[in-house]
C-alpha cells in the first residue's frame, strides 16, 4: 500500500503545481457558468413558464437543472486534466521509469485512477457547495441530509464513470500535444452531451440516442432525478402528470429508449457496468505500453 499511496500523492501534487492545468481542467465548467449567467437561465425559465404556467418555484428547477449537469461536466473535464500527468510521465519518460522499476502495473493504473478520483472529487464538492449558496441567495432551498447523501453517492459513480473513460483514452495517447487536442475535443462537446447547452428534447432523434449511449448522459439523468426532485413537485404540484412526464424527458431528468423509461436502476447498473469494462481495457493497454 504504501507504494500506491506515494504514487497518488506524487500525482497529486504534480497536478496541483501546474496552475494552467487547472485552469484549462476547469474552462468547461467556467464556459457553461458564463453562459448561464448571461442568457441559458432566462432562456430556460422563459421555456418553463410556457410549460407550466408562471408559477413560484420555477428559477430553482432550472437552478437545479443547471448544477446536476455542471456536477457531471466537472468529472468529466477535471478527471481528465488530473490523468494528463500519465501524458506528461510519459513524454517526459518517466512512465517508462515506472514501467521497468519493481512497481506493479497495476498499482500504477490504480494511482493514476485514484488521483483522479480525489481530485475530481473535491473539485465537484467546491462546485456543488458554491451552487448551493447561489441557489439559496436565488430564492431556492436546501435539501435534506439524507438527499445530499444520496447525490454524493452517484457524484461519486459519475465521476468514476468519466475517469474510467478519460484514463483508457490517455493510454491511447502519447504526446501533449495529442491530449490537448484530445482536451479540446471533450471540452467543446461536452456541453451538449450533458444536454446542458440544449435540452435533449431539442435535439434530432438519431443524435439523441447517440446520447443516451454515452454514460455521462447516464450521470447526469440520475444526478438530475436526486436534485430537481423537490423543486419538480413545487412547480408541476397543479399540473397534470403527463405535463410533468413530458418535462423530465424533454429535459433530459427522464431518459427513454423507445416508448419505455430508463429506471435509475439500469443507468447505474449501466456505469457500473462501463466501468469495469474501461478499467479492463486501460489495465490491458497499460500491460502493452512499452515506454
Amino acid at each position: 500500500m504504501k507504494p500506491l499511496r506515494a504514487m497518488v500523492f506524487r500525482n497529486n501534487q504534480m497536478f496541483l503545481r501546474d496552475k494552467a492545468a487547472v485552469f484549462f481542467s476547469l474552462i468547461s465548467v467556467f464556459i457553461l457558468i458564463g453562459l448561464y449567467a448571461l442568457f441559458l437561465a432566462r432562456v430556460q425559465v422563459s421555456a418553463i413558464v410556457e410549460r407550466a404556467g408562471d408559477v413560484p418555484g420555477i428559477r430553482f428547477v432550472v437552478d437545479s437543472w443547471i448544477l446536476s449537469g455542471l456536477l457531471a461536466v466537472n468529472s468529466v473535464t477535471v478527471s481528465l486534466g488530473v490523468l494528463g500527468n500519465m501524458v506528461r510521465d510519459r513524454q517526459n519518460k518517466v512512465l517508462g521509469d515506472f514501467l521497468v522499476s519493481p512497481l506493479k502495473r497495476m498499482t500504477l493504473l490504480w494511482s493514476y485512477l485514484i488521483s483522479a478520483l480525489i481530485v475530481t472529487f473535491v473539485m465537484g464538492l467546491l462546485a456543488f457547495g458554491l451552487m448551493e449558496i447561489y441557489i439559496l441567495l436565488a430564492g431556492g432551498s436546501l435539501f435534506a441530509p439524507m438527499e445530499y447523501f444520496y447525490t454524493l453517492l452517484l457524484l461519486m459513480l459519475c465521476i468514476l464513470s468519466s475517469t474510467s473513460v478519460n484514463f483508457f483514452l490517455v493510454t491511447l495517447v502519447k504526446t501533449p500535444s495529442a491530449f490537448s487536442a484530445l482536451s479540446t475535443i471533450i471540452g467543446t462537446l461536452i456541453g451538449f452531451l450533458a444536454g446542458l447547452y440544449m435540452p435533449i428534447g431539442m435535439m434530432p432523434k438519431a443524435i439523441q440516442l447517440v446520447i443516451k449511449a454515452i454514460p455521462l448522459s447516464h450521470g447526469a439523468a440520475l444526478l438530475r432525478q436526486q436534485l430537481m426532485n423537490i423543486p419538480l413537485q413545487q412547480v408541476f404540484s397543479q399540473a397534470p402528470p403527463e405535463v410533468l412526464q413530458e418535462f423530465k424527458i424533454f429535459y433530459g431528468v427522464t431518459l427513454t429508449m423507445g416508448d419505455q423509461n430508463i429506471s435509475p436502476a439500469i443507468s447505474i447498473a449501466y456505469l457500473l457496468l462501463q466501468c469495469f469494462l474501461f478499467i479492463g481495457l486501460s489495465a490491458w493497454r497499460l500491460q502493452r505500453l512499452k515506454d
